[in-house]
């Protein structure tokens, strides 16, 4: 991951990774994910990369988000749906990889 932005690729992946370590619970989630995918899978910076994405589309939804990712061609499914492709998943992987080295 080139370092443009704090340390992670852009603005959205350090918010991600800002929002992640910033509340210990999600923080937690994400490493033990880690740990176990880097134990078990064959490739365990794609399938953490995987789980980061589905874990923050999946807390958006639990904060009433839902709206803004259901590609309703609204302004804020757009705006989102942008953002979250921008986000550097591969790059936060192997950040929370390296750290459970």
């Amino acid at each position: 991951m080139t370092s443009d932005y704090n340390g992670y690729a852009n603005y959205p992946t350090f918010t991600v990774a800002l929002w992640i370590n910033s509340n210990r619970r999600h923080s937690a989630l994400i490493r033990e994910a880690a740990r176990a995918y880097r134990s078990h899978e064959e490739y365990p910076d794609v399938r953490t990369a995987e789980y980061l994405q589905k874990y923050i589309e999946r807390s958006f939804r639990e904060d009433g988000v839902q709206l803004a990712l259901d590609n309703s061609g609204s302004v804020a499914s757009t705006l989102l749906s942008h953002v979250m492709t921008q986000v550097d998943w591969m790059g936060l992987a192997r950040k929370y990889l390296e750290d459970e080295d």
